[in-house]
């Protein structure tokens, strides 16, 4: 959604038979008012201090107030505007009024943004908390409901209207970890306890199905490629010979004449809900793009062939083609109403890929079959093959190539994609079938493996080669999309028909599945090593054909990456295929799409559901619109699950571009974890899930049995927890990337508050806590360990003494306590060292639930030191003493004061503030 780190969520249940809308319209009505939403029964009014509800029938609305004052900002339109022609007086009325999907509240406390949104029957709401911003500033007034209480499940009530207990997450490598919080009234005001999180870490929400759509016309009709700029509204191109396309007034091309086929480009708001602009793009006959890019401008940039009189503009870099079919690239303006170039590269093939710069430089990758495509010298002037891949550059008005070279061996070559990262350096993925590809030193795979191996090069934006490697088996692959994170590494992802495609230890699918696989590879800054590589794919066998190729089955064919290195991944799939999470469990048809979303490292599909109907589907590209995947490709099904409010919900026949958008699909938990006893039994926990939504979970832990192991929308996890007859031990239960972990106490039926520490060669008295449901003796090994109090019944405690110790040097010994160890350790003198002491940090900060931390004490070995703490609220669990480097662990009680605390321990006369 947002990298912020992490979300507050509230459902508001106002009336049973209550539906919100999922718009919100801009006021300039009420003075103040800035946005009005009316679900039924309800009137919702946002101002720059907060909101206000009024129900039907009643006088005065509740208000919620934020206690600072931020001006709301409408976001996603619609493109659906209301009308209020109200009374005789023309001036008065309010018309164009414009409709949103959601308010957002920017910084209504430092550093924190308030969302609202329509979510079913609920309006919901978000604080998106940026890094290093104290969550403990949220705090909102109710006016006109009396007093907010807390309910026992957790839900906040005002008045008639309750908002549900909160959900707070954060992203780890593996996908998502629960927070802790609560909602918290403190003088009559509203806020949030939050537990212990990361600060560091982005805010990650995995989707689940937003909408669905077709696109076309009354003729045959496919998506190729997709983009979205920076607001998030998508770019879709790709061909059609649909002279019923929707278009817009004012575009560059209106009218398709029958029987010829046409590139289109057109740009939609980012719900999808309307078309800013749609036309056609092409000459007397036929026309295809294959891939779409975008500016900083809005300006979209189109690659692709011709076989026709393709519209070149004056002054363009090459005026005519040379061989058919040819290699096209052009320039739509940010209006879509003209071209601003539009030029053939000078040779035939079809261009595959595109890239702008920050310059409006473009980078077309593709393949050509002709001997003299115009290269430029250095890279590889010489073309070598059947065909050639190849990569562009033309400069910013399209009049010129700026660097051009064949990429290729001495069979038949192509270059599928193309990205470039911030400093405008190019990657290219594709495939080659021969040997003498170029290949760099020190590449990750410097040999041909067999047959068709897939191809990643890195080029600098100056046009030298960074590095290019083989990627492949024994059999076939081909590598049909590349994306590159902030790093610098490049994650490709394509087909494999080889047993022993390079798989990395620990990889999500390391085992070949079927005829074809899919497969995706992340390869580091240098190109020198894979951070991961798996395959993905089932045992099912399919092709989808579209005008001009057939497309078969296991496959990615579109990827895209997050901030956290996760990557999301288009593709076409057959039976058996992996899921997880999966809106849609059952292929049908001649094959399916599929929409994934691999882990950061590369070990756990986030979610995998197929994406069809009964016909041939196909999702080709991928790109992230303001943090959400959009997904773009090609079915034959008349019976897809397209959504309600969809710009076509209907198939004619034939082909039809289908785009599909992926929102939030959550499963939480009722709880992050809890102890259990060490007796054996059987518990169950909730998992909560918008419906529709499939969960799955799994366990590690031998001793956790899952009775349940999935569902779908709420419902619970059942498992069962075998007794312990040994130490205590924890484990987790994943479900969906949220953890819930399971603590079991130890199976003696003594355990003791900590099992050991050091202690200060001047000894000493001291005590250690004994929990226990039988009697107990208490034994030392050592003489200089003394029992002082060494028995009971119960709970109790063991005290005793250590001597001085004059040896100089550390020694070891243990308490017993029916079996469960206690371990001392005392440090010997310091003899005549010059000891200095370095800590890890000298502060820590807890919220109100208190936690566990530890730190570092550094020093020469020899050097002794002790803890000395004078607070019953801060507890040494570790370390009471040290000799040179050790850890110090401490923890801190609940704060049920109502009131900040401060405190502190000192450690060799360093002090530590908590």
């Amino acid at each position: 959604m947002r990298p912020f780190l992490f979300l507050l969520t509230a459902l508001s249940g106002f009336a049973a038979n209550v539906q919100l809308p999922l718009v919100f319209e801009a006021h300039s009505g009420a003075a103040g008012t800035r946005f009005t939403a009316r679900p039924g029964g309800l009137k919702l009014s946002f101002d720059d201090a907060g909101l206000s509800i009024l129900a039907v029938g009643e006088r005065d609305p509740v208000r919620i107030r934020f206690g600072g004052r931020s001006t709301p900002e409408g976001s996603e339109p619609t493109g659906g505007e209301s009308h209020y022609l109200i009374g005789p007086d023309r001036g008065r009325w309010r018309t164009h009024v414009k409709h949103f999907r959601r308010v957002r509240y920017p910084s209504v406390y430092p550093g924190i943004d308030m969302v609202f949104y329509g979510a079913g029957r609920d309006l919901e709401f978000d604080f998106a908390v940026q890094p290093g911003a104290d969550p403990g500033a949220i705090r909102m007034r109710v006016e006109g409901a009396g007093r907010p209480r807390v309910s026992a499940a957790g839900e906040l009530v005002i008045g008639s209207f309750r908002f549900g207990k909160p959900t707070l997450y954060q992203p780890t490598a593996d996908g998502r970890r629960q927070v802790r919080g609560a909602f918290r009234i403190d003088r009559g005001q509203v806020g949030f306890d939050v537990g212990v999180y990361d600060r560091s870490l982005p805010l990650i929400i995995d989707p689940i199905l937003l909408y669905t759509t077709y696109w076309g016309g009354l003729g045959n009709d496919t998506i190729t490629g997709l983009t979205t700029d920076s607001t998030g509204n998508i770019y879709i191109t790709g061909y059609t010979a649909s002279t019923s396309l929707p278009t817009t007034t004012g575009v560059y091309k209106r009218i398709l004449n029958p029987g010829d086929t046409d590139a289109f480009v057109a740009k939609l708001n980012p719900a999808a809900t309307s078309i800013l602009y749609s036309t056609f793009v092409g000459g007397g006959s036929g026309d295809y793009a294959r891939a779409i890019a975008v500016d900083s401008t809005g300006a979209a940039y189109i690659t692709g062939a011709t076989i026709g009189n393709f519209p070149v503009t004056s002054g363009a870099f090459r005026q005519s083609p040379v061989d058919a079919p040819a290699i096209y690239a052009a320039k739509l303006d940010a209006t879509g109403a003209s071209l601003s170039y539009a030029t053939y590269l000078g040779g035939g093939g079809v261009g595959l890929g595109i890239a702008v710069d920050s310059t409006g430089s473009a980078w077309i990758a593709g393949y050509t079959t002709t001997p003299a495509f115009p290269v430029t010298l250095g890279l590889q002037p010489i073309f070598s093959g059947a065909s050639d891949g190849f990569l562009m550059r033309l400069n910013g008005g399209g009049t010129a190539m700026t660097f051009s070279t064949f990429l290729g061996g001495r069979g038949e070559d192509q270059a599928t994609s193309v990205t470039l990262d911030s400093s405008g350096n190019a990657y290219v993925a594709g495939y080659t079938s021969g040997q003498g590809f170029l290949v760099t030193g020190g590449a990750y795979q410097a040999a041909h493996g067999g047959g068709t191996d897939a191809f990643v090069a890195k080029v600098i934006s100056g046009g030298s080669l960074s590095y290019s490697t083989y990627l492949g088996g024994t059999a076939d692959e081909r590598a049909h999309a590349v994306a590159v994170d902030a790093s610098g590494n490049a994650y490709v992802g394509g087909q494999t028909a080889s047993a022993n495609f390079p798989v990395t230890a620990g990889a999500y699918q390391t085992v070949h599945a079927g005829s074809w696989d899919g497969f995706v590879t992340k390869l580091n800054a240098a190109g020198s090593a894979a951070s991961y590589s798996t395959m993905i794919g089932g045992s099912g066998q399919c092709v989808v054909t579209d005008l001009v190729r057939s497309n078969f089955c296991d496959s990615v064919y579109g990827i895209a990456v997050d901030g956290t290195g996760s990557a999301y991944l288009a593709g076409l799939a057959g039976s058996g295929f992996p899921l997880a999470g999966a809106q849609q469990t059952v292929a049908g048809g001649a094959g399916d799409g599929f929409a994934a979303r691999l882990s950061a490292n590369g070990t756990r599909l986030l979610y995998s559901t197929y994406m069809g109907g009964t016909g041939g589907d196909l999702l080709a590209s991928a790109a992230l619109g303001a943090g959400v995947p959009v997904m773009g490709g090609l079915t034959t099904s008349t019976n897809l699950p397209v959504t309600a409010g969809a710009l076509r919900t209907s198939n004619p026949g034939g082909y039809e571009g289908m785009l599909t958008r992926l929102g939030a699909c959550t499963s939480t938990l009722g709880s992050s974890g809890s102890f259990f006893p060490k007796t054996s039994g059987n518990y169950s926990i909730d998992v909560f899930a918008p419906a529709g939504c499939s969960w799955a979970a799994t366990t590690e832990a031998p001793w956790i049995t899952l009775t349940t192991t999935a569902g779908v929308g709420n419902g619970p996890l059942q498992f069962t927890v075998a007794a312990n007859t040994g130490l205590a031990r924890s484990g987790t239960i994943d479900v969906g990337g949220a953890t819930y972990t399971v603590q079991q106490v130890i199976g003696s039926c003594v355990q003791l508050g900590y099992y050991g520490s050091w202690f200060p060669a001047s000894g000493g008295s001291y005590t250690v806590p004994v929990f226990a449901d039988c009697a107990w003796t208490a034994s030392s090994n050592q003489s200089w360990i003394g029992i002082v109090s060494g028995a009971g019944s119960g709970n109790g405690s063991v005290s005793y003494t250590i001597a001085a110790n004059s040896t100089g040097v550390v020694r070891s010994g243990q308490i017993d306590v029916n079996g469960i160890k206690f371990n001392v350790n005392q440090v010997g003198g310091a003899g005549s060292l010059s000891c200095s002491y370095t800590l890890s940090r000298q502060q820590d900060l807890f919220d109100s639930f208190g936690g566990s931390s530890s730190l570092l004490v550094t020093s020469q070995a020899g050097c002794q030191w002790t803890v000395s703490n004078p607070h019953s609220w801060i507890t040494i669990t570790a370390g009471l003493a040290g000799n040179g480097d050790g850890v110090i662990g401490y923890t801190v009680e609940r704060n049920l004061t109502g009131a900040p605390r401060a405190g502190e321990f000192s450690v060799a006369g360093v002090t530590v503030a908590i």
